[in-house]
């Protein structure tokens, strides 16, 4: 669910399939008989890998875009609002890009933890951002007005 108010607006997107990997791949690691130290570590490193994947929090303001993942809201990534030519509405397949996760493209940075609505927001210099996110609409719209009173666009 979006939220927004007082110029800022706050989308978040979460994969419950991400999430129900990781809980498979803990249990795996925790409950698989036989399995040797080394195997259930790596299992539970994968596990932490994934799950830092599962969801999404975009804020839009009149500083940029910023973006953070997982539980903690690391990593992060931001595009201060004097980089934003433009944002726009795109539909993301995963497949598209490489799969779900951090995907760097030529002239594209994409962080696509779901299939949908997405805001991609392309800069003056360096590559784009796409990221999958709820109500993608009002962040793109909310930061083109912003990067219009920057007088960038």
């Amino acid at each position: 669910m979006a939220e927004s108010g007082a110029g800022e607006w706050t989308g978040r997107a979460s994969s419950w399939g991400l999430l129900l990997v990781v809980v498979g791949v803990a249990a795996s690691a925790l409950f698989m008989p036989g399995l040797v130290l080394w195997a259930r570590l790596l299992e539970a490193l994968i596990g932490l890998i994934v799950l830092s994947f599962w969801s999404v929090v975009v804020r839009v303001d009149e500083h940029g875009l910023r973006v953070g993942v997982g539980p903690v809201g690391w990593p992060r990534w931001k595009v201060p609002i004097e980089e934003v030519a433009g944002a726009e509405v795109i539909d993301v397949r995963p497949m598209r890009y490489g799969g779900w996760g951090y995907r760097a493209r030529p002239g594209v940075r994409a962080v696509v933890i779901r299939a949908g609505s997405s805001i991609k927001v392309t800069r003056h210099r360096g590559p784009d951002l796409v990221v999958t996110v709820d109500d993608a609409e009002v962040g793109a719209s909310l930061l083109n007005r912003y990067a219009g009173r920057f007088g960038r666009r």
